[in-house]
């Protein structure tokens, strides 16, 4: 039996970041990803994500665990808005609803997560909230949910 020491970090929580990464774009994965073999997870070298700026106090994830017949399975909700709804913003997210996705957030703290896998991926849908003041006229939420039958993975930074 290993013995752990926890010690009293203090961190800042939340994330301050969130990739989403389409499945066809994975050379390389182990077929179960865990902690361990994280690092094995190879993308496309031609791979260049578009950065997107979340409002980073909107980026939101939950993965409940569920006991069924077959085991455990994890109920993801993720959900982030954007403040801006241009024409190229909504063509890149849109292009998203039809593939199976990953999603990687980066906490704070600088350590990932990922949720979702090939085996198992994940969904995207999005909508453009108005608003009726004239500060601010809209904004696009993005959902990514999906039942996966693995834990989230974390690789530490």
């Amino acid at each position: 039996m290993k013995n752990y020491i926890l010690k009293n970090n203090d961190k800042l929580g939340g994330f301050a970041s969130i990739e989403i990464i389409d499945t066809k774009l994975i050379l390389q994965t182990p077929a179960i990803l865990t902690n361990q073999n994280i690092g094995e997870l190879k993308q496309h070298p031609f791979f260049k994500p578009i950065k997107i700026a979340p409002i980073g106090e909107t980026i939101q994830i939950n993965c409940k665990p569920k006991q069924t017949p077959n085991g455990l399975v994890y109920n993801v909700k993720a959900r982030f808005e954007v403040l801006d709804d241009s024409p190229e913003i909504d063509d890149f997210i849109g292009d998203y609803t039809s593939k199976k996705v990953m999603l990687k957030a980066t906490r704070l703290s600088g350590d990932h997560y990922y949720f979702g896998s090939m085996l198992n991926p994940l969904k995207l849908s999005y909508y453009i909230e108005h608003f009726k003041t004239l500060e601010r006229l809209s904004k696009v939420v993005v959902n990514v949910s999906g039942s996966i039958a693995q834990k989230p993975v974390i690789q530490k930074s």
